[in-house]
């Protein structure tokens, strides 16, 4: 579901933001590969990739805004992003409680805190339509994506594939 809102900015001035919404399991529609949520519902397509940045989350979510690093952009057109990315489309999803190897698998899941105990590196990706998407990457061999709610995607790929990718861009 796509929904669009005006915020008042500084100056109180209108911004339109644009604003998707992903439900899992809605009237008998279900997500069981990567391909059906990254391919499927957020368009995201190997060959569309326009940019792809790699960051740390702790390097720019948890610090002083002053402080911040930004994530680097990085050479998405490589062997081991393609392989990466053929990985995670055909990677199951798992329930969070049956991720084994994640640490904070409980009732109260915090985002934050289970991105810096599993999976501190990320990717942004901007896409051909102009969408940014932050995927995590667990060396445990799991991708993560978080809805705008906070909901955890959590596809399980090879590990040596999220190992390698580890070693290339972080």
């Amino acid at each position: 579901m796509c929904y669009s809102s005006e915020i008042l900015q500084a100056k109180n001035k209108p911004e339109c933001s644009y604003d998707i919404l992903i439900f899992d399991c809605l009237n008998g529609i279900y997500l069981e590969h990567g391909k059906d949520l990254y391919q499927g519902k957020l368009n995201l397509e190997y060959g569309d990739i326009q940019e792809a940045y790699a960051g740390h989350y702790s390097d720019h979510y948890e610090v002083p805004y002053e402080k911040r690093i930004e994530p680097a952009l990085i050479e998405h057109k490589k062997d081991i992003f393609s392989s990466f990315f053929s990985a995670l489309y055909e990677g199951k999803f798992v329930a969070k409680e049956d991720a084994a190897g994640l640490i904070g698998n409980n009732e109260e899941f915090i985002k934050w805190e289970f991105i810096l105990n599993n999976c501190d590196g990320y990717f942004l990706i901007k896409d051909s339509y102009g969408t940014d998407i932050e995927i995590y990457i667990s060396p445990a061999g799991y991708i993560i994506f978080f809805s705008p709610e906070s909901t955890p995607f959590i596809t399980k790929i090879d590990k040596q594939i999220c190992k390698q990718i580890i070693s290339q861009y972080f």
